[in-house]
């Protein structure tokens, strides 16, 4: 039995008087493992419970760990979480990849039970275990991708991203889950900490995450963090906890990376008695910084950590310029070897699974590359104290594992990898620095810095590929794949109109787009013919203008869906689905339906988008079918599928109401003759009553006659008082 001193009065818990063997300790600011200093060099490998492409999970996770290994590195950061929502809802939130769905390791299901499976992560501690490698598990994810926060939130009564962090219902569906993995594995030396969530922040993803709420701040996510790591010291008291955090600031300062903006602060939390060490992420190109900006960003944390006199860790690293990224990643590992800080890199990459190289996020760095030579092997051999071992020979000729496309997809700055991601997006930097906006659009009317055209139409747009590429990756291969586009760094857009590439665009740095109709037959009146106060009254907009500006912005949102798909831009794909949804959903008549088919027969590809529009022409069929339009077009076979599923569901709903308006009905017949035999029963007493008293008339005693008498009240004697009984 564990000895563990609880000291109430912090409520911090004391490791065990003798920690096991093989776990690690901290001292100081450095890590410690077996009486030693554990001073390492580490990766990100968050597939590694997913890795079930291939032909043996385990074999595939235990090669990557060795080969991991043998590059030199000690810890591997993985994911411990995998939320799958049954209650999700086409177009609702949180939209996330699914990712396999025998992978998932968290079930939220609509009848309110969760049932929980740790079988995968059961053979990822176990090939860790077999090749003495050690992982940082993550809890639970601020992002939409493989579920995360906002699932427990959805299903559990919260309306804000940050609910989470607040409601108690909420917190103990986490603290259950907690309490499962952490009891599994608390015995297993292959834990270097247990992490409480992957950059937990106020808000998420502005498109696929719940809101933020209007009352986040860094004071509320510290406590929560002092609470489930103080959980999770009361069920396992010997192996390290952390927080997971990109490593925000919350001071006196304009920078949001410094001011708390996000809702974390990075200070208090290293204070908190159950943190033993405190981690940071640096992503520049996302954060709108420079590489140099990070040699100071590690400084700093660094200081904060000699402060609190504990351990920081830079667990998370990037850059996605294959072209700089030795000279900018070589420059912050310098920055951290000589703080003598622990780093570990974004992202592991490994040719040698059973199904070739793990999926390229941007940000992979593949053992077998040139780059890996300094990045990897020489980082972890001065890390070390050593020489770097010789890196391998790439004998795979499989390509990289194409990104799963079970579910919506997109990665984050700060995030940039999964198996159901396919690029960065900068939407959380546009969060934070709204007023970037305008600067940054302004840029692409200037063509200031810009390092590469787009043609359409005879239109030139001066774009960035800092900006563009991490958002669509067919972008970035033509600029860097050794096509035509490479050397000329110009890209032809021939199958789209000037509108939806100016609509591409304005999302690609802004991270929204408005639609802008002109009717085919009805061109958008002036104000004075539709907005003037005086005729407005009189003489409204006609319905047949709106109509016609209807169908325009849905053709529109479905030629932005189009291009979206076409150059792999994921989150601009989403957000012109919930658009094309809304308008939907206000209830269209059905002769708008043959030219929305007709559109989307052209280009679009989207499976959600199918469901999206078949549901709607489920609510319309009957006009549908009688329209010659609707009878001309050429439907697509996934198109009829989802309108027959669309249709079924409707047809069941039809069939449950009725059902349900049966069973009403019985119902009320059966209260009704209820009601009419307690009546009559009634009304059988209250006549034995009067019955009685007319048979008894005068007083046995005195002989004195009664005179009394039942007086009726109302209709319904017994609903209204019954009846009055009188004497005179």
């Amino acid at each position: 039995m564990k000895l563990t001193s609880i000291i109430a009065a912090a409520f911090t818990y004391a490791p065990a008087l003798a920690v096991p063997a093989g776990f690690v300790t901290t001292d100081g600011t450095k890590f410690s493992l077996d009486g030693k200093d554990f001073f390492f060099a580490g990766s990100n490998a968050y597939y590694l419970p997913f890795n079930v492409w291939g032909t043996d999970h385990y074999k595939d996770v235990k090669v990557g760990l060795e080969a991991a290994k043998g590059a030199g590195l000690k810890v591997i950061r993985t994911w411990a979480f995998h939320d799958q929502n049954k209650t999700y809802v086409a177009g609702g939130l949180p939209q996330y990849g699914t990712g396999a769905e025998n992978t998932a390791m968290q079930v939220f299901n609509p009848d309110g039970t969760v049932k929980i499976d740790l079988s995968k992560l059961d053979v990822v501690i176990e090939a860790a275990e077999a090749t003495n490698m050690k992982l940082i598990l993550a809890l639970t994810n601020n992002w939409a991708d493989y579920g995360g926060m906002d699932v427990y939130t959805v299903n559990l009564g919260g309306r804000y991203h940050d609910d989470f962090y607040r409601l108690p219902a909420i917190k103990k569906a986490f603290k259950n889950y907690i309490k499962a993995v952490v009891d599994r594995y608390k015995d297993s030396s292959a834990v270097l900490a247990w992490e409480i969530a992957n950059e937990p922040r106020c808000g998420a993803d502005g498109t696929r995450n719940l809101p933020r709420g209007p009352d986040c701040s860094p004071a509320l996510i510290t406590s929560w963090v002092n609470e489930m790591s103080t959980y999770i010291k009361s069920i396992d008291a010997d192996h390290l906890v952390t927080t997971g955090s990109e490593g925000g600031f919350n001071r006196k300062s304009d920078d949001w990376t410094y001011n708390g903006a996000d809702g974390t602060d990075f200070e208090a939390e290293l204070a908190l008695p159950n943190i033993d060490f405190n981690t940071f992420h640096s992503y520049p190109q996302y954060w709108s910084k420079t590489s140099d900006w990070v040699v100071q960003w590690i400084k700093d944390h660094a200081a904060a950590g000699a402060a609190a006199k504990k351990p920081v860790l830079h667990e998370e690293y990037g850059w996605t310029e294959k072209a700089t990224r030795v000279a900018t990643l070589s420059k912050w590992q310098k920055a951290s070897l000589d703080l003598q800080m622990s780093d570990m890199y974004w992202q592991f990459g490994f040719s040698g699974y059973s199904y070739g190289k793990n999926h390229d996020d941007g940000n992979t760095i593949y053992l077998e590359d040139d780059e890996a030579q300094p990045l990897v092997y020489q980082h972890a051999a001065a890390v070390n104290g050593g020489d770097a071992p010789p890196k391998p020979t790439s004998t795979s000729t499989t390509p990289p594992k194409p990104t799963d496309t079970s579910g919506p997809r997109v990665a984050r700055y700060g995030q940039c990898g999964g198996a159901s991601w396919t690029g960065a997006t900068l939407s959380r930097f546009y969060q934070m620095a709204l007023q970037a906006h305008a600067f940054l659009f302004s840029m692409v009317e200037t063509g200031e810095f810009s390092d590469f055209t787009l043609v359409c139409d005879g239109h030139e747009f001066k774009l960035h590929r800092v900006v563009v590429c991490p958002q669509s990756l067919v972008i970035a291969a033509a600029l860097s794949g050794g096509f035509q586009e490479t050397t000329s760094k110009i890209i032809n857009v021939n199958e789209f109109d000037i509108s939806t590439v100016r609509y591409m665009i304005s999302f690609l740095y802004t991270g929204e787009y408005q639609v802008e109709t002109k009717s085919e037959d009805n061109p958008i009146p002036s104000d004075e013919q539709c907005h003037d106060e005086a005729e407005s009254i009189s003489q409204p907009c006609s319905p047949e203008f709106m109509k016609n500006e209807t169908i325009e912005t849905i053709l529109s949102h479905l030629r932005v869906n189009a291009i979206a798909d076409y150059y792999n831009v994921e989150s601009l794909a989403q957000l012109a689905d919930s658009k094309i949804q809304a308008n939907l959903e206000q209830g269209q008549e059905a002769d708008l339906f043959p030219r929305v088919i007709q559109e989307m027969s052209k280009s679009n590809r989207d499976d959600k988008l199918c469901a999206i529009v078949a549901s709607a022409t489920a609510e319309c069929m009957g006009e549908l079918i009688e329209l010659q339009g609707f009878q001309d077009v050429e439907l697509e076979h996934t198109l009829v599928l989802e309108m027959l599923r669309a249709l079924t569901r409707k047809i069941k709903e039809a069939q449950s109401q009725l059902g349900a308006s049966r069973r009403l009905a019985a119902t009320y017949e059966k209260v009704a003759v209820d009601e009419v035999e307690r009546n009559k029963l009634y009304r059988e007493r209250v006549d034995n009553s009067v019955a009685h008293l007319e048979n008894t008339r005068i007083c046995r005693n005195c002989a004195k006659v009664f005179g009394c008498i039942f007086e009726a009240r109302g209709p319904d004697t017994r609903e209204n008082g019954g009846f009055i009984y009188t004497t005179s």
